[in-house]
């Protein structure tokens, strides 16, 4: 008489098949979510530049974005005097990105998990006018590092006039700057 059922060999075969395409499936998972991330971020990063610039526009007041460790942050110059006073000595911060919100501001990148953001411009934050210009002396390049995914746009240049998200170029040699950010 024959028995209708899996040999226990057959349920083995089975079994590793489906870890391996498990396997597969996650390793595409964890990538596809770094591209996400990175990308999420540089577009919110743009975003809140743009927003300042608006701001800046409409109050007709210097704003300010100033970049420090794993955040960034908006200030709007309510003293009058155009230069960054991080409250309570008398600018406003308009708007604060930390934590979670953000990746990581670094340098350096020790995790590929971690993407890190490099502002190109130093210690110096940006500072936009009441005519939505960026001063000279705070123009520069942000760039996300992201080893190993491949991203439409993962750099921001901030020039006088204009602010521009493209793709870094200069990733694989380390250059920030807006030569290597491709629009």
């Amino acid at each position: 008489m024959r028995r209708k059922g899996f040999t226990l060999v057959e349920l083995i075969i089975v079994i590793t098949i489906l870890a391996i395409l498990c396997a597969i499936g996650l390793v595409s998972f964890r990538d596809l979510s770094r591209k996400y991330r990175v990308e999420n971020q540089i577009r919110r990063t743009y975003s809140d530049l743009m927003n300042a610039r608006t701001r800046a526009m409409h109050t007709n007041m210097t704003h300010f974005v100033n970049f420090g460790l794993n955040q960034y942050a908006i200030y709007q110059d309510t003293n009058l005097n155009k230069t960054l006073d991080i409250p309570p000595a008398g600018d406003t911060q308009v708007l604060m990105r930390q934590g979670p919100d953000v990746e990581p501001y670094s340098v350096l990148n020790n995790n590929p998990g971690n993407e890190n953001i490099i502002w190109s411009g130093g210690a110096v934050p940006v500072q936009i006018d009441g005519r939505g210009l960026v001063s000279a002396g705070s123009t520069g390049t942000i760039c996300i590092a992201a080893q190993n995914v491949q991203v439409v746009h993962n750099c921001i240049t901030v020039t006088r006039t204009r602010i521009a998200i493209g793709q870094w170029t200069g990733q694989a040699a380390g250059v920030c700057d807006a030569n290597h950010c491709a629009q």
